[in-house]
């Protein structure tokens, strides 16, 4: 097992290094007189990684040397820092066609002094205020600085003609032949203060590597010297005619491994499931309510044998809830969330969570679980959750708490003894143990020799199972005796503070990752305890922090995060779900949470708003998340106290080295004020992730315009701003993933970003060229750009696209040019589309269109005769050319949901319209919105025999329901916003025909 240490410091000097990967950074520093510069840092970083690389296969735990280890890698950040800034400048030279940082230009060698000059100049107007008059220095000509009256004049130029050497041999400067379009300031190039970084670097990079050095040096003589001996004493013990010796590692065989995940039955818990399923079946159902905590520690199952019971009891209760309830009791949130899992009545009226539960469950017996309970408030607090519950009217009603708290079971319980859970029995244990690492019996067989050492392994994970599984994965993959024995023989066990500890085993499973699975899983400690992960979101944020790498230049770059999101899986450290439209999730054990904490504590902070004058926070951080509780801003004095907390945090934290900066909960906007101060000197930014904004991005991040790192932007809006980056972002040359952002236009500049990787939703009024550099976009709104697709159209170029073919969803408004489909024929990934005075009708044959919102185009459908229609949802307001029957034809074994809104010309459907609906005969949804003249509805919707859900909202004109009535598969009807006397009177005759009826405004 190698050195995390090490494996983190030769990331973060490789990292370093690669903005001179291509030696674009190199020949363009050449030209602002910082060649040497960059020759020198890249010399040390090229001499430290060989060093670290020669570590490979080896431990160290040598604690001098893990401290020089952290210094070298805050040095190679710093690097970083500066290689990229100048990366940066390089790309702003070269979009804006300008030589600005470089030394000659078009008027000569003599300008090209003096430009050099003026840099130095304005380092030092800044630094030193006795050179002269503010004022006076910071007046320009276009010829040079006003240089007259300055102090430092002489020293000045005297520096530029020693270096005029370098001034001569610049490239000429192409500026004077550009015009330029782009009104967002440009950042200000500043030579000397680069120049002063890199040499201090540099200074302090060198006894670094050579302390380094020196100590992996000795440590590796050591290394050698004990092997040496080793076999010395290996070769006198053998007697002659005895076969050579050779390490168990080459005698043993290597199976091959699978990644298959293997998950083992349920083992053991038989008494204490049989005493729960007795509590529910048995003396308790004649009372009211009967609370069951289920106590443990982490780690030890309450969460699985819960799931267990919950399946096997679930038949008996009429109403079964799951709420995960975790650090924040907050009544009124868990209220709200029981409420909204409860099935809805059809004739229940509108009210808080307290009434809907209680009309919920009226003579209804329920099962309720609140599960990883860590607090319950007070008694008080407890009462006014339990107080909804106790109304049900029934017997037999059961709560299941799962706590690792004592104190929590002992408020909540309402039977004589809690069940208390303990690690497993020894043969139990031994059975989950071989199930988690070799699946069946035949494969025990086939290692028989590992499982002496396995027993051993196994008696020191406490009877936890979340250790069998953990551990278990991390042997599955090394079916070998040496392996085995390293992690019998790991230190890592001495840790071990108690009976019921897994940390330990946990954090051996940690160490044995591949390193580039540990940097994934440790990124994680930023979010919140509990947080849903989706795949997409979790590979987008490792691609924002450049942690995806391969060799196989074939395989995408979400190809391999998809691959390390199921290692990770596999290794047990994530938890693979589906959502119920079958999208996957995943989760985190909340140990395996503490344990992203603890081992990401030297770089990754994670503070929530209760625990912000508490929480320890080393030097080192650069990853910072928040969570605010929504608790901390109900209350006023609770609100006002946070508030200080946060206004002196900038002396705890140095915000300058923050490279991610994540914002959760829905009123973190509360606080923009002191979190503007707090984040007034970001400037390293690469990641940043706000949910629920609702204010001025730059009230929050005074800088932002100036991150020029920034690689992944996500601000998720909240209700009450409009987000105005438009201007801003055009200048973030290193941005890959721009995600969910709703903004009024994007520059030119931002298109020709081929590193732009997906998300990008805005409403683009100006667009300045064609997006198909951007070979990972996925989601693409443009608004108003009547002539975007004109040169594409007249273009002679074949292959001449405006959209990468990696575009999944696309919203076009008022974007004209669309008199042909070549410009977009290459998009076979399109699978839904948004459209608004445009005719692609011919589209509808390409790709794996599936969602079709289109309005204000009459002649869209007309001619489309395609056979190869995939629609399964259609919005339009043209009810006149979709109710036809050849279209209705087309769509009548595909479309699922039809939506007509929007329309204020139809006042009545005619026969034919009513007998092309009927064509459709696997519509399941059909939605009426804002058809403010449309009087009735179609007839014969009574034959619509798949129909589930009926909607119709803001038709002020409709009076009735079809005379024919409704057909008998209606689940849900739903009428909003009518006025109308007899149409409500008609549902409510329905009541008790269809299961659900809503209009919560009027009955």
């Amino acid at each position: 097992m190698e050195s995390v240490a090490v494996n983190a410091a030769r990331w973060v000097v490789g990292k370093a290094l690669s903005p001179l990967s291509g030696g674009f950074v190199e020949a363009w520093a050449a030209t602002t007189e910082l060649g040497p510069n960059v020759d020198a840092i890249k010399m040390e970083l090229l001499y430290a990684q060989g060093m670290l690389h020669n570590t490979r296969s080896r431990e160290t735990s040598n604690p001098a040397l893990q401290q020089l280890l952290l210094k070298l890698r805050g040095l190679a950040y710093d690097a970083e820092d500066v290689l990229d800034e100048l990366d940066y400048f390089r790309i702003q030279d070269e979009l804006d066609g300008t030589y600005e940082a470089a030394e000659e230009h078009a008027k000569g060698c003599l300008y090209g002094l003096v430009l050099n000059t003026r840099h130095t100049v304005r380092n030092i107007k800044k630094k030193a205020c006795s050179c002269g008059d503010n004022g006076e220095a910071s007046r320009h000509t276009n010829d040079g600085e006003a240089l007259a009256g300055s102090s430092c004049i002489h020293k000045l130029f005297s520096n530029a003609r020693e270096r005029s050497q370098f001034l001569c041999c610049a490239y000429p400067c192409k500026a004077s032949h550009i015009e330029h379009t782009m009104k967002t300031p440009k950042l200000k190039f500043d030579r000397v203060d680069l120049s002063t970084r890199m040499k201090h670097i540099v200074e302090q990079l060198k006894p670094v590597c050579a302390k380094v050095s020196t100590i992996l040096n000795l440590e590796l003589l050591e290394s050698n010297r004990n092997i040496g001996l080793m076999s010395l004493n290996a070769a006198l013990s053998r007697m002659p005619g005895q076969a050579p010796f050779l390490p168990s590692s080459v005698a043993m065989s290597r199976p091959v491994t699978t990644s298959e995940f293997i998950d083992p039955k349920f083992h053991g818990r038989m008494s204490e499931i049989n005493k729960i399923i007795g509590i529910t079946r048995g003396d308790y159902c004649g009372k009211d309510l009967t609370i069951i905590p289920i106590v443990g520690s982490g780690g030890i199952g309450k969460t699985t044998l819960t799931q267990h019971i919950y399946k096997e009891v679930q038949n008996h209760f009429d109403v079964k809830v799951w709420v995960c309830v975790s650090l924040n009791f907050n009544v009124y949130r868990l209220k709200e969330e029981i409420a909204k899992l409860m099935p809805e009545l059809k004739d229940e009226k509108s009210g808080g969570p307290d009434d809907l539960i209680e009309q919920r469950l009226k003579s209804k017996r329920f099962l309720l679980v609140l599960d990883d309970m860590w607090n319950c408030g007070n008694e008080d607090e407890w009462r006014r959750l339990l107080a909804p519950l106790r109304k049900a009217q029934s017997t037999g009603n059961i709560i299941l708490v799962t706590t690792r708290f004592l104190a929590v079971a002992e408020m909540v319980k309402t039977i004589y003894h809690s069940i208390q859970l303990e690690g497993l029995e020894s043969e139990v244990f031994w059975e989950l143990f071989q199930a988690c690492v070799f699946g069946d019996e035949k494969s025990i067989g086939n290692h028989a020799d590992l499982l002496v050492t396995g027993k051993k392994i196994a008696e020191k994970l406490k009877g936890s199972p979340l250790a069998a599984k953990t551990v278990g994965r991390l042997l599955r993959n090394h079916l070998d005796l040496e392996h085995w024995t390293s992690v019998l023989e790991s230190r890592e066990w001495e840790l071990q503070t108690g009976e019921n500890d897994i940390m330990p085993a946990l954090k051996l499973s940690y160490d044995y990752l591949p390193f580039h699975l540990q940097h994934c899983f440790t990124y994680c400690a930023l979010f919140p305890e509990d947080y849903r992960f989706e795949s997409d979101e979790m590979i987008h944020l490792w691609i924002g922090l450049d942690i995806l790498q391969s060799r196989n230049q074939n395989k995408k770059v979400e190809e391999i995060g998809l691959s390390y999101l199921n290692d990770l899986v596999n290794y047990g450290f994530f938890r693979k779900d589906m959502n119920k439209n079958g999208s996957p999730y995943y989760t985190m054990h909340d140990l395996l949470h503490e344990l992203a904490l603890k081992v990401s504590s030297y770089e990754y902070l994670a503070i929530s708003s209760s625990s912000v004058r508490s929480v320890q926070i080393p030097p080192s951080v650069r990853h910072l998340s928040i969570v605010i509780d929504d608790t901390d801003v109900n209350h006023r004095v609770t609100f006002e106290n946070v508030k200080k907390d946060f206004s002196t945090l900038h002396k705890r934290l140095d915000v300058e080295e923050l490279q991610s900066l994540m914002l959760f909960g829905q009123y973190h906007g509360s606080f923009v004020i002191p979190f503007g101060n707090l984040l007034s000197k970001a400037k390293a930014l690469r990641v940043i992730l706000m949910f629920n904004a609702s204010y001025d991005m730059e009230n929050m991040l005074r800088n932002f315009s100036k991150l020029v790192h920034l690689r992944y932007l996500r601000i998720v809006k909240g209700y009450f701003q409009e987000l105005s980056l438009s201007n801003i972002i055009s200048r973030f040359y290193h941005l890959r993933i721009l995600d969910e952002l709703n903004i009024s236009e994007i520059p030119e500049l931002i298109l020709q970003f081929d590193s732009l990787v997906d998300g990008m939703a805005g409403g683009l009024r100006s667009i300045g060229g064609g997006l198909q550099g951007l070979h990972f976009l996925r989601t693409l709104t443009i608004r108003g750009c009547p002539n975007f697709l004109s040169s594409y159209y007249s273009s002679s170029s074949s292959s001449c696209f405006p959209f990468p073919s990696s575009l999944q969803y696309l919203h076009l408004d008022g974007v004209g040019g669309m008199e042909t489909l070549a410009p977009l024929s290459n998009l076979s990934s399109l699978k839904c589309m948004d459209l608004r005075g445009e005719d692609l009708s011919s589209l509808l044959a390409h790709g794996q269109l599936t969602n079709l919102n289109i309005f204000e185009t009459p002649k869209f459908f007309v001619g489309c005769g395609s056979d190869s229609l995939r629609l399964q949802c259609l919005q339009t307001d043209d009810i006149t050319k979709v109710l036809a029957a050849p279209i209705c034809s087309l769509l009548a074994s595909s479309l699922t949901s039809l939506t007509i809104s929007w329309n204020d010309e139809v006042e009545r459907f005619t026969k034919e319209q009513s007998a092309a609906l009927l064509l459709l005969s696997s519509l399941q949804d059909l939605e009426f919105w804002y058809c403010s003249e449309l009087q009735s509805l179609p007839t014969g919707l009574h034959r619509l025999t798949s129909l589930k859900r009926l909607k119709i909202w803001s038709c002020p004109a409709i009076r009735s329901l079809p005379k024919g009535g409704l057909p008998s598969s209606l689940e849900v009807l739903d009428v909003r916003s009518s006025n109308n006397e007899e149409l409500k009177r008609q549902c409510r005759n329905l009541r008790g025909t269809i299961p659900i009826i809503k209009d919560r405004r009027y009955y």
